[in-house]
């Protein structure tokens, strides 16, 4: 069996399923025709480490207080590599910062780059009969949307470059950067996406597929007011809303019992926190060891049930501008919670402590007292959150992080 997880950077979900894009991915919308997927699904932080750190372990990144790759994910905490090597599955981790990524977390077995498509490829053809687990960090179609390798410093400028031009003519920019995302996303489903699956399907072993992202995107319209693009981490990291959490969550292939039920779009709220759980289920992998903050969807795949939860937890950090050193304790890295309900957002600032109600269908919820009720709610949540200390490898380096192999200083910057 091959268990892939593909985390594409950046891509924005929508209740019109599968993306909120005018990209062109016909694969994509047909794997969406033959399988589940979930309408409204929001990632569990703003930015690329602790949102995929919540879909590996299941858990709060706030819990854990992890931001970064330095901070560590301590040896106990389960996570979907540690549970499907625990299950005899070979794991194979493809990140665009080799070096790097993941480098705190316990077991994350062979970890190749996803910028080299062949060696992704490669990993995905293995041995026949042999059960693996891949997951693929897609990169390009994060800022600056460039389907090519580039080296950290020419990646850093052409950022610096598309944010800067927003910031100061966002009327044109932000348009033309759309595009160019929406090409990547094309790019994506028609050059690699379809070559991934041929390679897994190839051996004739059964395929099992979680498509997600880690955030959404903006580039201008969920701004508030008074507020352009001045570091990277305005498009997406800094402020909670549809556009910059909202995410696709689809699942195809063949489960560990059976199929997974064909053009399903189930309704309730998905969290990037039920991935994990919800993936290894499908797996027939044990993975809850009861201190999971998500649930499996399996049961809602299988009976056409909308997502169990209420609400969906999102939190954003203060460890996004760039060129800084990692945190060291919650309070200097968390800033906002926000509660997404059926009808809208609560997006509370612990450090100015003030709550935001931002209606999803233009009317405003409940009364006052319940708004003070939820207030107290996120202060103490967030209150947890910044009682955390980051278990971190080694002391930080002026400038953020030092990296491996002579690669170009690392930078703590929104997804890397």
């Amino acid at each position: 069996m091959i268990v892939i997880l593909i985390i594409a950077d950046s891509v924005r979900g929508s209740p019109r399923w599968p993306f909120d894009t005018n990209a062109e991915t016909p694969l994509i919308d047909q794997l969406a025709a033959s399988g589940t997927g979930f309408e409204h699904a929001f990632a569990s932080a703003t930015w690329s480490i602790p949102s995929m750190v919540s879909m590996l372990t299941g858990q709060w990144a706030h819990r854990l207080g992890v931001t970064s790759w330095r901070h560590r994910i301590q040896s106990h905490t389960p996570t979907l590599f540690s549970a499907f090597a625990k299950a005899g599955f070979e794991v194979i981790c493809c990140s665009p910062r080799p070096h790097h990524s993941w480098r705190n977390v316990p077991i994350r077995g062979t970890i190749i780059d996803s910028q080299e498509p062949e060696r992704v490829v490669d990993a995905l053809l293995g041995r026949t009969g042999h059960d693996r687990l891949v997951l693929i960090h897609h990169w390009w179609t994060h800022l600056p949307y460039i389907n090519a390798k580039l080296s950290r410093s020419a990646w850093q400028k052409a950022c610096d470059l598309a944010v800067e031009s927003l910031g100061r003519n966002p009327e044109l920019v932000a348009g033309r950067l759309q595009a160019a995302h929406y090409q990547s996303l094309s790019y994506f489903s028609r050059e690699l996406l379809s070559r991934y699956l041929d390679a897994a399907a190839r051996g004739g072993e059964r395929v099992l597929l979680a498509l997600t992202s880690d955030h959404g995107e903006t580039w201008g319209a969920s701004f508030p007011q008074g507020h352009r693009a001045q570091k990277i981490c305005d498009l997406h990291g800094r402020w909670i809303t549809d556009e910059t959490v909202r995410v696709p969550l689809l699942f195809w292939g063949d489960a560990a019992q059976e199929k997974i039920p064909q053009a399903q779009r189930l309704g309730g709220i998905a969290r990037g926190v039920d991935v994990g759980p919800t993936l290894a289920q499908l797996a027939g992998v044990p993975f809850d060891d009861g201190s999971a903050d998500g649930c499996s969807l399996v049961g809602c795949i299988f009976n056409g049930d909308p997502a169990p939860a209420p609400e969906a937890i999102t939190f954003s950090s203060t460890c996004t501008p760039v060129p800084q050193t990692d945190r060291r304790s919650g309070r200097e890295m968390w800033r906002t919670l926000g509660l997404r309900t059926p009808e809208q957002w609560f997006v509370y600032d612990g450090v100015e402590d003030t709550l935001v109600v931002a209606p999803v269908s233009g009317v405003v919820r409940g009364t006052d007292r319940q708004h003070r009720q939820v207030r107290a709610r996120l202060r103490t949540l967030w209150s947890a959150a910044v009682d955390t200390e980051p278990l971190i490898e080694h002391s930080p380096t002026p400038g953020g992080f030092r990296p491996d192999r002579g690669e170009d200083r690392q930078r703590c910057c929104s997804s890397v």
